[in-house]
C-alpha cells in the first residue's frame, strides 16, 4: 500500500515559499521539498523547484535513532520525528546535513525543468 504524502513544513511568505512533504512506504521514507519565489528563480532559473531524498531500511532506522538522540526525545513514528526536527531546522538541506554527518546513505532526486537528476546511495564523510 502506498503511503500518503503529508505536509510536514510550510515556511515563507510572499517572496519565497518552502513546502516539505513526506510519506512512509513500508521501511522507506520519502521527503520532498518544493520552493518557489524570488530566491528560487535566482538560484534555479525557474519558478518552482523540487527535490527529494529517499531513505530506506537500515539507513532509515539509523536516521531515526540519530534524530531522536540529537533532539533528546523518546521513540516516535518517523513522520512525527521529522516534523519535530523540521520545526527547528526548517529545510531539507539540514536533514541532508544530518544524514551526511551520520554517514547514512540516501538517494537524492532533483527535478530541474523537464530533467530529473538521480544520485543513488549518496553518503559524504
Amino acid at each position: 500500500m502506498a503511503g500518503k504524502w503529508e505536509e510536514v513544513l510550510r515556511d515563507g511568505g510572499d517572496d519565497e515559499l518552502r513546502v516539505i512533504t513526506a510519506k512512509m512506504e513500508g521501511d522507506t521514507l520519502f521527503v520532498e521539498e518544493r520552493t518557489e519565489g524570488n530566491a528560487t528563480r535566482l538560484v534555479y532559473e525557474e519558478d518552482c523547484h523540487k527535490h527529494m531524498v529517499r531513505v530506506r531500511g537500515d539507513s532509515l532506522r539509523a536516521l531515526k535513532a540519530s534524530l531522536e538522540a540529537e533532539m533528546e526525545v523518546p521513540p516516535a513514528p518517523m513522520l512525527q520525528v521529522l516534523r519535530m526536527f523540521l520545526s527547528e531546522h526548517r529545510s531539507m538541506l539540514d536533514l541532508q546535513d544530518r544524514l551526511d554527518r551520520a554517514a547514512v546513505p540516501y538517494d537524492y532526486i532533483s527535478r530541474e525543468g523537464v530533467c530529473e537528476i538521480y544520485r543513488p546511495g549518496v553518503t559524504f564523510r
